[in-house]
């Protein structure tokens, strides 16, 4: 639930008329599938389809440029920046309820591993994540309108797709534990080289303070030094080889599961098993 005042005050903005809807149930980025009772969300040109998502019944608006179009009945809100004001009410809205954020980062497997994570601590806690969403700035808080009191967890996807978004998700969200899946192969185009792709993912892992924890594939070469600077603790999670605290062996591979044993440190389990299928590596 998004409260208007919360968002007011957290993204130092202002209401463009009087104010009707206090209450929102949620974002809505999509002019065409906006609904009553939802926020839309005017980012770059999508301020000319505010009188559209108004057609379509949204109960307020938040844009950074007046309306030009008949406002009645609709909440308005003007901020200077759409995306940063959201991000702002997220780093609000996390601190209120006081969730611990677990980001996941990663070129590959951060879907199936957001979704692994908030199974097993679902076991015993209330999660809020966000797999089907993209790892962009703004499905932050898309994702953190659901976010209520009872959430002890947040498993959050943060992209790094563009120089510099990855830290504005950061400083919004401050995790407190950090995901590293895989990077592999260079296959972005907005950024120089993998190497300063790599230097932008391990922003998440030399963010977090001496009490935060880092999750790492040791399988992946540039992945596994992630650690060398940061202050908080590193476990590393591999397959097959040896040198990760936590190692898979014995993998194999079913119609409908995969079996494997583990090894932590001196503790062996054996007859293991996941309803995952393919060869994946237990971090992605």
């Amino acid at each position: 639930m998004i409260n208007l005042y919360e968002l007011l005050n957290a993204s130092n903005g202002q209401l463009f008329g009087e104010p009707t809807a206090q209450l929102f149930e949620s974002f809505a980025t999509d002019h065409e599938t906006a609904t009553v009772n939802q926020l839309f969300v005017a980012l770059g040109n999508s301020q000319e389809y505010i009188p559209q998502a108004i057609q379509n019944g949204v109960s307020g608006v938040i844009c950074a440029r007046p309306p030009e179009c008949d406002t009645a009945g609709v909440t308005v809100l003007l901020v200077k920046d759409v995306e940063q004001a959201l991000l702002a009410w997220s780093h609000d809205i996390l601190g209120k309820f006081g969730t611990k954020v677990i980001g996941v980062t990663g070129v590959a497997g951060k879907s199936t591993t957001i979704e692994a994570i908030s199974h097993v601590l679902g076991l015993r806690h209330e999660v809020l994540h966000n797999p089907h969403l993209s790892g962009k700035r703004i499905n932050i808080p898309l994702a953190l309108a659901n976010l209520t009191a009872d959430h002890k967890f947040a498993v959050l996807k943060l992209g790094a797709e563009k120089v510099g978004e990855l830290a504005a998700m950061i400083q919004a969200v401050q995790p407190e534990v950090s995901v590293v899946t895989h990077i592999g192969t260079f296959a972005s185009t907005e950024f120089e080289s993998i190497d300063h792709l790599t230097d932008e993912m391990r922003l998440l892992v030399n963010y977090l303070s001496p009490t935060g924890l880092a999750i790492l594939n040791y399988d992946d070469d540039r992945v596994r030094g992630m650690g060398n600077q940061s202050r908080a603790t590193i476990k590393t999670i591999g397959v097959s080889g040896f040198g990760a605290d936590l190692t898979a062996y014995n993998v194999q591979y079913a119609l409908n599961e995969t079996r494997f044993e583990l090894r932590y440190g001196d503790a062996r389990f054996i007859n293991q098993s996941t309803p995952l299928l393919g060869k994946l590596s237990p971090v992605g």
